[in-house]
């Protein structure tokens, strides 16, 4: 700045100076024309790429120019930062220009001129986040001292003397937050001699202009041959970098620092002038940062990234030593029942303790990381033996075991582990981690508090769950799920009451699954709700169908338990019901199992009791094989009860079953709701059930479940059997 004559000459050598010694991506700077407004590019260095040619920037805040972030600085006279070009509203017009010449950061700020803002200067650096406050303050240090070297050229243009501005120039250094050292570079190659320290230097170093004068290191070249290796060293590699530097107290600190040569009227270097920071605290937040990154934050144990890290070392020198090691995936036995009554802060009090119990409790050389929530996963190296992994899997079982002490009171929790060894139980960290985690759901399944190892059969019934879950979902993408419908009949009557909607899977070769045989396999998936949604609205538009044709008949459909519990199935209900508003409501009954599963039992009758509001009507069915009570069933208020064909089929040799079924006939009545066997399969069966009072059923008796198209024409042949029995379209295939 103090070297250049012109203006040009000024600005392009501190862009230069911003990308060589600052290592910045690009720099450049802009002047204001004064008839157009717009802001013209003057000068620049580094990748450039052709940017400036794309600009059209102006200081008119009504155009797309005049918004951005150079356009503001300049008009409100202030330093504005870009963290991200890829999120920053301020550069959505530029941002394909700035990320295909890999720009991430800027900062911009006013120059002026005789107190007037002539132009500005931007710097870009290629990583988001880059300016931090100290890199901001740089930056207005320079625009600042920008400024002054503006003023000297614009005073010696106008015929003032220089010395003044060469006086704010001299005190702007020694004020500078950086600290400063100019050396002059003695021609005839003797001891370079310091000439110039600023007061940052000194409270940065503890050295003095004198300390340096007479011999003391701080940090410069103290010798012509040390010189001359800077010379080389700067012109080979960088005039920059960062390194650990000693204070005069012997005190360590990091600095990042440059080096800049001025050169006199021949071109030969008369002084150099280093210039160093200390960025010991931006070092202390980078390893914290490196630290959060690699550790979780609660326990300080590893995360899953350093997890992979370790195991990847395991492997190899498993495979170096062909040694086996085991990955032990556990997980703590009702952590949820601490949180839900001790506070989420003992909760976390509780993890703490167990991973240091935990950590405690292995050898030296293995692994724990926190692998989320509760959930922790040990490496457990060298298992040359049965014996040595059996001997670490007890004491970390033991570590969980001994109570929790918490504001005076001891709390019992255990642990579940799931374990996967290598080789055996695979061969990559991906792999073993999985079957760890699958180990760890056995022994959760089997009451928690157990040691499970991998089981491979186990893994390939999951694998059969998994791809019968993908061939399902291709068959409801492609058509190939159908409804039947089962007839329910009055056995007194001979009326048809209606009929029970059944999921089919026909497949390509034409042999129709049953539900029984791929059902399971949906449970607790996505599909579920997206099945459940199929199945309504395929029963809901038949329904419409028969009604329309004069065809009246209740149409019963199932609803799986989690489908019941989701917070999308009463939308999915009303919007279904919506598309028929012409359908009798009262003729849909939504079944639901008995052992539906809900821990809630609130929310269960209260879904219930939301579609009984919609009009529709409630069936419980597989009554007996679970748990209602008698305040459950009055509170449901259901429509129908059906009684599980299990004791049906019982009928009538077994007393026990006689005594059960005429006891839930007795209950069903006694709460207001009608009653209906099903799977009745004999005249035998239907005459008892009659004489039990149970008039309704649905079995292979009356009925197999059938197409639409099939059922029409049951309806039409129906032949009620003479004195309540029989029917010969009886069908004993199902």
């Amino acid at each position: 700045m103090i070297a250049a004559e012109a203006r040009e000459d000024l600005l392009r050598r501190t862009c230069e100076a911003a990308v060589t010694a600052g290592e910045f991506s690009f720099a450049w700077v802009g002047l204001v024309a004064r008839e157009s407004g717009r802001i013209q590019p003057v000068a620049f260095s580094g990748l450039e790429l052709g940017y400036l040619e794309e600009l059209d920037l102006s200081m008119d805040a009504a155009t797309a120019g005049g918004q951005g972030p150079m356009a503001v600085a300049l008009r409100e006279d202030r330093q504005t930062h870009i963290a991200d070009f890829l999120h920053d509203p301020w550069t959505a017009h530029w941002q394909d220009l700035a990320t295909a010449r890999g720009y991430r950061s800027a900062v911009f700020c006013p120059l002026h001129e005789a107190g007037q803002v002539i132009g500005g200067l931007g710097i870009y650096a290629a990583e988001a986040f880059f300016f931090q406050p100290e890199e901001l303050l740089l930056v207005e240090e320079i625009a600042r001292s920008l400024d002054l070297a503006l003023d000297r050229l614009h005073a010696r243009a106008a015929g003032q003397t220089a010395r003044d501005i060469s006086r704010l120039l001299e005190l702007a250094v020694h004020e500078s937050h950086d600290a400063v050292v100019i050396t002059l570079l003695p021609a005839a190659g003797g001891r370079p001699q310091p000439v110039f320290v600023n007061h940052a230097f000194t409270e940065l170093t503890g050295y003095g202009l004198d300390d340096l004068r007479s011999g003391a290191a701080g940090n410069l070249p103290s010798s012509p041959e040390a010189l001359e290796r800077m010379r080389s060293e700067l012109e080979e590699r960088h005039r920059s970098g960062e390194t650990v530097l000693l204070r005069k107290d012997g005190s360590r600190y990091d600095a990042a620092w440059s080096v800049q040569f001025l050169r006199g009227e021949e071109g030969r270097a008369s002084h150099v002038v280093i210039t160093q920071r200390d960025i010991s605290e931006r070092r202390r937040q980078e390893e914290a940062m490196r630290f959060l990154a690699l550790h979780d934050p609660l326990t300080g144990l590893p995360n899953r990234l350093l997890l992979q890290d370790r195991l990847q070392i395991a492997l190899g020198r498993a495979m170096r030593d062909q040694e086996p090691f085991a990955v032990v995936m556990m997980d703590l036995d009702s952590f949820k029942l601490v949180n839900d009554t001790l506070g989420h802060a003992d909760g976390d009090l509780v993890l703490k303790h167990l991973a240091s119990r935990l950590r405690s409790a292995l050898r030296q050389g293995d692994t724990l990381a926190r692998f989320g929530g509760d959930e922790f996963v040990a490496v457990v190296n060298r298992c040359r033996t049965p014996q040595d992994l059996d001997h670490v899997l007890s004491r970390l079982r033991a570590a969980a075991k001994r109570p929790f002490p918490l504001h005076g009171r001891e709390y019992p929790l255990d642990l579940s582990l799931g374990v996967a060894v290598y080789p055996a139980d695979g061969r990559d960290a991906e792999t073993l981690l999985r079957r760890a985690d699958s180990a760890l759901y056995d022994a959760k399944a089997a009451g928690g508090g157990r040691t499970r190892f991998f089981d491979a059969m186990r893994e390939e019934a999951q694998n059969v769950r998994a791809e019968m879950r993908r061939d399902l979902a291709a068959a409801l993408r492609e058509g190939r799920l159908r409804l039947y419908y089962q007839p329910q009949v009055d056995l007194v009557s001979r009326q048809v009451r209606g009929v029970e909607a059944l999921l089919r899977w026909v497949l390509p070769s034409g042999h129709v699954l049953l539900p029984d045989t791929f059902l399971p396999a949906v449970e607790e998936s996505s599909l579920v709700p997206e099945l459940g949604r199929w199945v309504f609205a395929q029963a809901l538009r038949q329904a419409d169908a028969w009604q329309r044709s004069g065809v009246a008949l209740r149409v019963a459909v199932n609803v799986p338990p989690s489908y019941l519990q989701l917070p999308t199935f009463g939308p999915d209900i009303e919007e279904g019901l919506g598309r028929y508003p012409g359908l009798d409501r009262s003729r849909i009954e939504i079944e639901v199992t008995e052992t539906s599963g809900f821990t809630d039992e609130r929310l269960w009758l209260q879904r219930l009791r939301d579609c009984r509001e919609l009009g529709l009507g409630i069936a419980i069915d597989d009554f007996g094989t679970g748990y209602s009570s008698f305040a459950r069933l009055v509170g449901l208020e259901a429509a129908l009860i059906k009684i599980d064909r299990s004791f049906i089929a019982s009928l009538p040799q077994s007393i026990p079953a006689c005594s059960l079924v005429r006891g839930m006939v007795a209950i069903a009545q006694a709460t207001g709701s009608e009653v209906l066997a099903e799977g009745v399969e004999t005249d035998e069966q239907a005459r008892v059930l009659v004489e039990f009072g149970c008039r309704l059923a649905q079995g292979n008796l009356i009925g197999p479940p059938m197409p639409p198209k099939v059922l029409e024409d049951w309806l039409a042949g129906w032949t009620p059997p003479e004195g309540g029995t029989g029917n010969a379209h009886a069908n004993s295939s199902l």
